[in-house]
């Protein structure tokens, strides 16, 4: 899958190959599967890391892509760990001891699932430092003067 354009914003800092971009929120980021990266700003405004490998400069007004499959990998991240843990521990909690009441072995379950829950946000958490897996600067639309 291609990269698709998340929306253009103006760079406002530079850090190596990342820059923080602000953009202004609009009706597109509820449906964006970048959301989850965006910082609150001010004025409607949102900060966001990018990859900067064309090598923008602060100030520069820029096209921002979201990776290919953003939105695939963020939502397997979210609901695979959870699932996962909750089944495992279920089944696994079942095997072991056979008779326990059902609710019981679900609130078990619910436990596995919390564990998952918690693997999936440190996951997301780690990924999140390196921008080049989601955002990246796509083109310079207007060059700041020097």
């Amino acid at each position: 899958m291609s990269d698709s354009i998340v929306d253009q914003g103006i760079v406002v800092a530079l850090d190596g190959d990342q820059a923080q971009i602000e953009i202004e929120t609009g009706e597109a980021c509820e449906s964006c599967g970048a959301r989850v990266l965006c910082a609150p700003g001010t004025d409607k405004l949102k900060t966001i890391t990018a990859y900067n490998e064309i090598n923008a400069a602060v100030g520069d007004l820029v096209e921002v892509r979201e990776g290919g499959n953003l939105l695939l990998k963020l939502s397997l991240l979210q609901y695979g760990p959870p699932l996962i843990g909750f089944i495992t521990i279920l089944f696994s909690t079942h095997l072991i001891y056979p008779s326990l009441n059902e609710l019981l072995l679900f609130i078990i379950g619910l436990g596995g699932g919390a564990v998952g829950a918690l693997l999936s946000w440190l996951g997301v958490k780690k990924m999140s430092q390196n921008p080049e897996h989601f955002l990246s600067i796509g083109r310079i639309l207007k060059r700041v003067q020097t």
